[in-house]
């Protein structure tokens, strides 16, 4: 669902939601029987500018047989021209934007943030390895054997 301005107040029947954004509905036994949905629909701006609907979804069965019925439907809704408050209205959504944005640069530097601690304990753990490994190293002998005079081996470690 979208509206102009965005970031209007939707309920349909008991369900609340805001533009941009999307709401499930549950159909009914006799819904599902006719294969529509019916339901009034209130849109309410900031200002308290509002519209209201009565919409018609048409809906179908999922193809796997389930008995689930699932459609996706768009609405769109404009905010009545004759009520006062458009500038209202306008100046939130543009806020919402703008603090949306904000809350999404935030969101992706805490998650670069988790990554880098991730990778710093993995950087950690690898570096703990490799040490082992190297003192390991350094405490085996390496030994080479030849056959020497008659039946005696000469063996050399270093």
């Amino acid at each position: 669902m979208t509206s102009t301005p965005s970031f209007a107040t939707v309920s349909i029947g008991g369900h609340v939601g805001e533009t941009p954004g999307w709401l499930t509905l549950e159909a009914t036994e006799e819904e599902k029987k006719v294969m529509k949905i019916v339901r009034s629909i209130e849109v309410r701006w900031q200002s308290g500018a509002s519209i209201q609907k009565v919409v018609e979804f048409n809906i179908g069965e999922n193809s796997n047989g389930s008995g689930v019925f699932s459609r996706e439907h768009s609405l769109s809704f404009n905010r009545p021209a004759n009520v006062p408050g458009l500038e209202l209205d306008v100046s939130y959504a543009t806020q919402m934007q703008i603090a949306r944005a904000a809350q999404a640069q935030i969101d992706a530097q805490n998650r670069q943030n988790a990554i880098n601690a991730y990778l710093d304990r993995e950087q950690q753990r690898i570096d703990a390895l490799n040490s082992q490994v190297r003192s390991q190293a350094s405490s085996i002998t390496n030994c080479t054997s030849r056959r020497g005079y008659g039946n005696t081996v000469r063996t050399t470690c270093y």
